[in-house]
């Protein structure tokens, strides 16, 4: 729920609409953001951050209340509150889906981001970009580093439909 008051989303653009779509799902899953995405903002009070979106030039705040058991909103979900279409929020729960499934299967086969990196041919900071399903990676990309450590097409495909399963409820 929010807090108080009408909020209406800013005039993002279609790429920072997508950023902030991203960071809103991750803090309803429950993750915990930090910079350069999200502060605490003590002075505003206990439990407050601010989300950053930068954005064409701007840079956009989005003030959230984080309890013990939920993120406050005054209804609805990400998707309501940026006006997200069907396949955006369809193509954000796949980003999620995949970025998890990477992390995922990293654990499993007890690899650290470095080693990661040298499989695919980058770097561990782009692998952590990667599994926290930031805007500069492509699916493309998740894609192919799951393929790198095993994964196969019909393991793709499962990672994205349980995810999206999880997510939908």
């Amino acid at each position: 729920m929010w807090l108080a008051g009408e909020v209406k989303s800013p005039p993002f653009s279609g790429d920072a609409r997508l950023e902030a779509g991203f960071l809103l799902r991750r803090l309803q899953r429950g993750e915990n953001l930090s910079m350069p995405h999200s502060r605490p903002m003590p002075p505003i009070g206990r439990g407050c951050h601010e989300l950053r979106i930068v954005d064409q030039g701007a840079a956009w705040r989005i003030m959230y209340f984080v309890d013990r058991d939920a993120v406050v909103w005054k209804t609805g979900d990400a998707r309501d509150f940026l006006g997200l279409s069907d396949a955006e929020a369809e193509f954000i729960e796949m980003k999620l889906a995949l970025a998890a499934d990477l992390r995922a299967r990293r654990v499993a086969q007890h690899l650290n981001q470095t080693q990661v990196a040298r499989m695919i041919g980058s770097s561990q900071s782009r692998v952590a970009k990667m599994e926290a399903a930031d805007a500069s990676v492509s699916l493309d990309l998740l894609i192919k580093a799951l393929l790198k450590l095993g994964a196969e097409r019909r393991d793709v495909a499962k990672a994205v439909l349980r995810r999206i399963a999880v997510g939908a409820s």
